[in-house]
């Protein structure tokens, strides 16, 4: 946890330095390219990350083979689909979407090579490694990123900045990790043939994407209406406001899993207390969200960001109630409800579009700001009903 807490430290303060080296409009551009990778890396993978923790041995050489190979193929799509945002939205020269595809390129392979990297490590219990290899990607990415715009301003020098301190922060990782007797044991191993993986994952993975495309709304909303200042401002803001609450729903994301498993099993887990503790965290997360925004904010980022101060008093409301919504979801997975995940996050969609259609005719502005209550009112909406039915008395 240790661990974790100081790689989000770290991230913020790269934030901050980069912000502030960065115009609005720069700032977005590199924003939604990292979110594009991040929201389709469960396409890239297909979660095998979760399930190479404790696959057998004579699995997860042909695991590894088959999702390196997605790896390359889904890294080439995903440089080709931004190079066709690059140059619709961007008005970028032809030099310069090439060398920003081929950043792309490299920086999706390196992230979820990192990804299947710490999931082979947990195998081996090596706990120490894992955590601190947060920290040394957030720090190397940084000292990266500031280092190469010495020498030139622009969106392929934080993704190369990016994909250098990622890139380092990896060979320490396999250097610190003792990652080459796992290599070894690898190697040895018979390749299994066949589809392995369980199906159950395929709407885990699904989940996943449209969550994160809904949590990220405000920013493809200002991506089409090609308005470039917004889209920085609105990624800064979703930054900021979604930075304590990562902390709250990693901490209790698993815990909340491990409950719904143990009410699976008929024992009786201790669901009221971490309920009314996750309560209290999102309130006291609000209250220090907005506090953070009235009175350090415009400070830190300085004047051409004070719009951003607002949009994070509007998404952090949202966002408080998505602080509980998420563990709860895990409860559910753990239960074996995988189809009330899909359900909620459906309803994210759905309540996202609903909101779209509903304010269409106002300011870009006030979409960007509203567009998350449809997300949480969209997600909430189906577990309420859920949980009503299943306190109906049986007949």
């Amino acid at each position: 946890m240790a661990g974790t807490f100081t790689a989000q430290i770290l991230s913020f303060l790269s934030t901050i330095v980069i912000a502030n080296l960065m115009t609005p409009s720069l700032y977005g551009k590199y924003s939604i390219s990292l979110i594009f990778l991040a929201s389709f890396m469960p396409i890239t993978t297909k979660k095998v990350e979760i399930y190479l923790v404790n696959a057998k041995i004579e699995h997860v050489n042909a695991i590894l083979k088959s999702t390196i190979n997605r790896i390359v193929t889904f890294s080439i799509i995903y440089g080709i689909v931004l190079c066709g945002i690059a140059n619709s939205f961007w008005q970028m020269k032809f030099l310069e979407i090439v060398a920003y595809g081929l950043g792309i390129f490299f920086t999706n392979i390196i992230i979820n090579l990192a990804v299947l990297a710490i999931s082979l490590s947990l195998r081996t219990r090596n706990f120490l490694s894992v955590a601190m290899s947060g920290i040394w990607q957030n720090g190397l990415t940084l000292i990266m990123q500031v280092f190469l715009l010495q020498f030139s301003t622009s969106i392929e020098t934080l993704i190369y900045g990016y994909l250098f301190g990622r890139s380092f922060a990896l060979c320490i990782f396999f250097a610190w990790s003792d990652f080459r007797n796992t290599v070894k044991i690898l190697l040895t191993s018979k390749n299994q043939i066949g589809n392995i993986e369980p199906k159950v994952r395929r709407d885990i993975y699904l989940a996943s994407i449209l969550d994160q495309i809904t949590l990220n709304s405000p920013l493809i909303i200002a991506l089409f209406l090609n308005n470039q200042d917004l889209l920085g401002i609105s990624s800064l803001a979703l930054g900021i406001a979604l930075a304590p609450a990562t902390l709250i729903i990693s901490g209790f994301s698993m815990p909340f899993l491990a409950l719904g498993n143990e009410l699976y099993h008929e024992k009786k887990p201790h669901l009221r207390n971490n309920f009314l503790a996750l309560s209290g965290l999102s309130s006291l997360y609000l209250l220090f969200t907005f506090l953070f925004s009235f009175m350090i904010a415009d400070n830190i980022f300085g004047e051409k960001w004070i719009e951003s101060v607002n949009l994070i008093q509007y998404f952090a409301i949202p966002i408080s109630a998505y602080v509980i919504i998420s563990p709860y979801l895990q409860f559910k997975l753990g239960l074996g409800e995988v189809k009330t995940l899909r359900i909620s996050n459906i309803g994210g969609i759905l309540g996202v579009g609903s909101f779209i259609i509903m304010f269409s005719g106002y300011p870009a502005d006030l979409i960007v700001k509203l567009v998350l209550f449809g997300k949480v009112f969209g997600q909430a909406i189906p577990l309420i009903a859920n949980y009503v039915k299943g306190k109906k008395p049986k007949s």
